[in-house]
Order: C-alpha cells, then sequence, then structure tokens
C-alpha cells in the first residue's frame, strides 16, 4: 500500500549558494524552473500526472504559498495545499499514512527531472529493510526518497533527517535534468524534442519532428522545420522561421518574418516584426542571450511584451546566473500620435 508525496518549495539561500551557476534572487519564485511550462506542461506538472498514473493509494501536494500561482498545468484531481512549511504539511501527511498503515512512502521534491519507475524504486526500498532510500545519479543524490512513515518524530526534523541519511542509494537507471539553470532549460528542450529522453511535447506531431498543440495557428509562407513546438493558441504569422529545436509556448504570437533559432519563447510572449532571436530565452518583455550571458529588458511593447490575454504568471521564469552580466534596452519606434 504506497503512498507519495510532493512538495514544492523554494530553496534557502544556504542550499541554493552550494550550486553551481545557480541564480540568487531576493524574489523567491524567481528560482523554481521546475514551474515553467515548457513542450506544453512543466516538470512539476508531468510529475503529478506520472505519479497520478502509478495510482499510488494516496497522493499529497505541498506547495509554498508564494510559488502556488506557477502551478496553472497542474494535474488537479488530487489532495493539493498551498502551505507557509512544505516540510511540515510532509510530516502530517506521513503521520496520516502510518495512521492508515501505509508501509512505504514517495516523497519528491519537485525541482530536477528525473526519469524513474516509482514501483522499482519502492521494491528496493522494501528489500533493503532500511527506513530511507534516497534516490541519485552520477552526480550524486537527487530529491527523491522511498520512506517508511515511522521516521516521522517529533525530536527530529524530517528535511534533516532525510538529507542527512546515507546508504542504501537507489541509482536511477534513465534521464535527469537538475533544472538548476537556464542552460539546463533550453537543455531539456533540446533533449524532449530530440527523443533523447521521455520529455516529450503535450500536442500532435503534425510531420516528423514538428508539433503542435490544440489551437495552434501557422501562417502562410511561416515555415516550422523540425524539431521544434509550437504550443496551443499560439500563432505564427506569415514568414516567419522556426528552426533548431525551438519552442513556442502556450499563447504566444510571433509576428511578420521573425526568425527563431535554438530558442524558447515562454508563455504568453509577443515577438515583433523582423526579429531574429538566437540562442535565447525569451519572457514577456525579458530576453535572455544564453551564449553572450546577457539580460535585456525591452521597454517597448512593439518589440516584445507579456500578452494581456494570458493567465498572469509568476517572475519563476527571469532568473539569471549569478554571472550573467544585467542591463536594459530601450528600442524605439515612431510616435504613432
Amino acid at each position: 500500500m504506497p503512498g507519495a508525496i510532493v512538495i514544492a518549495g523554494r530553496e534557502s539561500r544556504e542550499e541554493s549558494s552550494t550550486r553551481s551557476n545557480f541564480p540568487l534572487s531576493t524574489k523567491p519564485r524567481r528560482r523554481f524552473l521546475a514551474g515553467v511550462e515548457l513542450l506544453g506542461q512543466s516538470v512539476f506538472g508531468r510529475l503529478v500526472q506520472k505519479l497520478e498514473d502509478a495510482a499510488f493509494d494516496h497522493l499529497s501536494i505541498f506547495v509554498e504559498s508564494s510559488l502556488a500561482p506557477d502551478f496553472d498545468d497542474a494535474v488537479s484531481d488530487v489532495d493539493g495545499y498551498a502551505t507557509t512549511d512544505v516540510w511540515r504539511g510532509a510530516e502530517r501527511s506521513l503521520i496520516e499514512a502510518r495512521e492508515a498503515g501505509i508501509d512505504c512512502v514517495l516523497l519528491v521534491r519537485a525541482g530536477a527531472y528525473v526519469e524513474f519507475d516509482p514501483s522499482d524504486l519502492i521494491q528496493l526500498h522494501r528489500e533493503s529493510g532500511n527506513f530511507i532510500t534516497r534516490a541519485c545519479d552520477e552526480h550524486g543524490p537527487l530529491d527523491l526518497w522511498a520512506i517508511h512513515p515511522d521516521i516521522v518524530d517529533e525530536s527530529r526534523i524530517l528535511s534533516a533527517t532525510l538529507y542527512g541519511a546515507g546508504e542504501p542509494y537507489y541509482r536511477v537507471p534513465g534521464y535527469v535534468n537538475r533544472l538548476q539553470n537556464l542552460r539546463d532549460l533550453r537543455l531539456l528542450v533540446a533533449d524532449g524534442l530530440s527523443s533523447r529522453c521521455g520529455f516529450r511535447p503535450r500536442g500532435f506531431e503534425v510531420r516528423p519532428g514538428v508539433w503542435m498543440a490544440h489551437g495552434a495557428d501557422v501562417g502562410r509562407g511561416a515555415r516550422v522545420v523540425a524539431p521544434a513546438f509550437v504550443g496551443s493558441d499560439a500563432k505564427v504569422s506569415e514568414q516567419c522561421l522556426i528552426t533548431r529545436c525551438s519552442n513556442i509556448e502556450r499563447n504566444c504570437k510571433i509576428d511578420y518574418g521573425t526568425v527563431v533559432e535554438d530558442s524558447s519563447v515562454l508563455t504568453g510572449t509577443y515577438m515583433g516584426i523582423g526579429l531574429d532571436l538566437c540562442h535565447s530565452i525569451a519572457d514577456g518583455n525579458c530576453l535572455l542571450n544564453l551564449n553572450r550571458e546577457v539580460m535585456l529588458q525591452i521597454e517597448d511593447p512593439v518589440v516584445m511584451r507579456q500578452m494581456r490575454n494570458n493567465k498572469p504568471r509568476a517572475e519563476g521564469y527571469r532568473q539569471l546566473p549569478s554571472n550573467f552580466r544585467r542591463g536594459e534596452a530601450v528600442l524605439s519606434v515612431a510616435d504613432n500620435s
């Protein structure tokens, strides 16, 4: 009778400072890349769906209150709670599992994208006879555990107990992307579109390597060259070119003649006429060039902007590695007045 718990909470400054090239921000939601919609669904949403499909007896989700607006694409038919302390919520859920006679609970801290078989991890944990079995890959431990509910103890802090546990480890046999920075985000998209992992687009493969979601609109003379993805209700105007593992997410508009190459355009972003976007991430009026390690804040809405009809999103998609330079570009057009 296994159960599962998913927690989604920002990292502390101390935790994030130990990660290589990981952005530090005064706004907590800027650090949660697992909430970014990619190829039609976020890493968080895919995780919840995976656990739902595994048919656990009980699945609980605890999301830090400040992050709750990020999760507009998660699966809804589960117990979900917004809380200021996700670990405390997990402790309560473990106590309930113990009282219900559940002998094993899978606990996942959302963040990395990990391809694993829940039943395989649970079986190894039960065979080991230990109270905690943590997953790992060749680079070290992951925030994924199989645990016995009896580890809950008023005298011990759950997070400290889990992070302090040593062997046994469960070696994840599948693909892992730790999603620690924006380069990882682009890598995950490219690997998904190139079939190097199971991070598949949420849509229809209209021709080999070209994926489109419901409501996607590609204008006459526009070219979408495989591998590429165009999300739901996104519009690619006439004479545009989308190529080299680029993804245009939900409710975006790419205006006449613009080229998007090896880039991600995140939900609800408008890209103006005749632009050339390459090796970048575009989010609203924020442009991040990964090759040059520069962020530009575009002040002219004719060039780039957040679409008004898009559901408001968290700041979580505008984060930068701490070694990026920050600047501002004000691109002017003729005054129509």
